[in-house]
């Protein structure tokens, strides 16, 4: 595939990828974070990173 060829694809799945994403906002499927409630998520993930891990052991 020629660098031109790949860089038009690439496009294309991001367009639909923020298409997809904006639909997602507007059903309301999304989550609000703010300085206060970030490190929430981020236990959230580090938790279930932490148990995939234990699992995969």
């Amino acid at each position: 595939m020629r660098c031109s060829q790949l860089r038009s694809f690439k496009l294309a799945e991001l367009r639909q990828d923020l298409t997809t994403g904006i639909e997602q906002i507007d059903r309301g499927q999304s989550t609000e974070y703010n300085q206060d409630t970030l490190h929430e998520l981020f236990d959230e993930i580090r938790t279930q990173g932490r148990s995939n891990l234990e699992r995969s052991e």
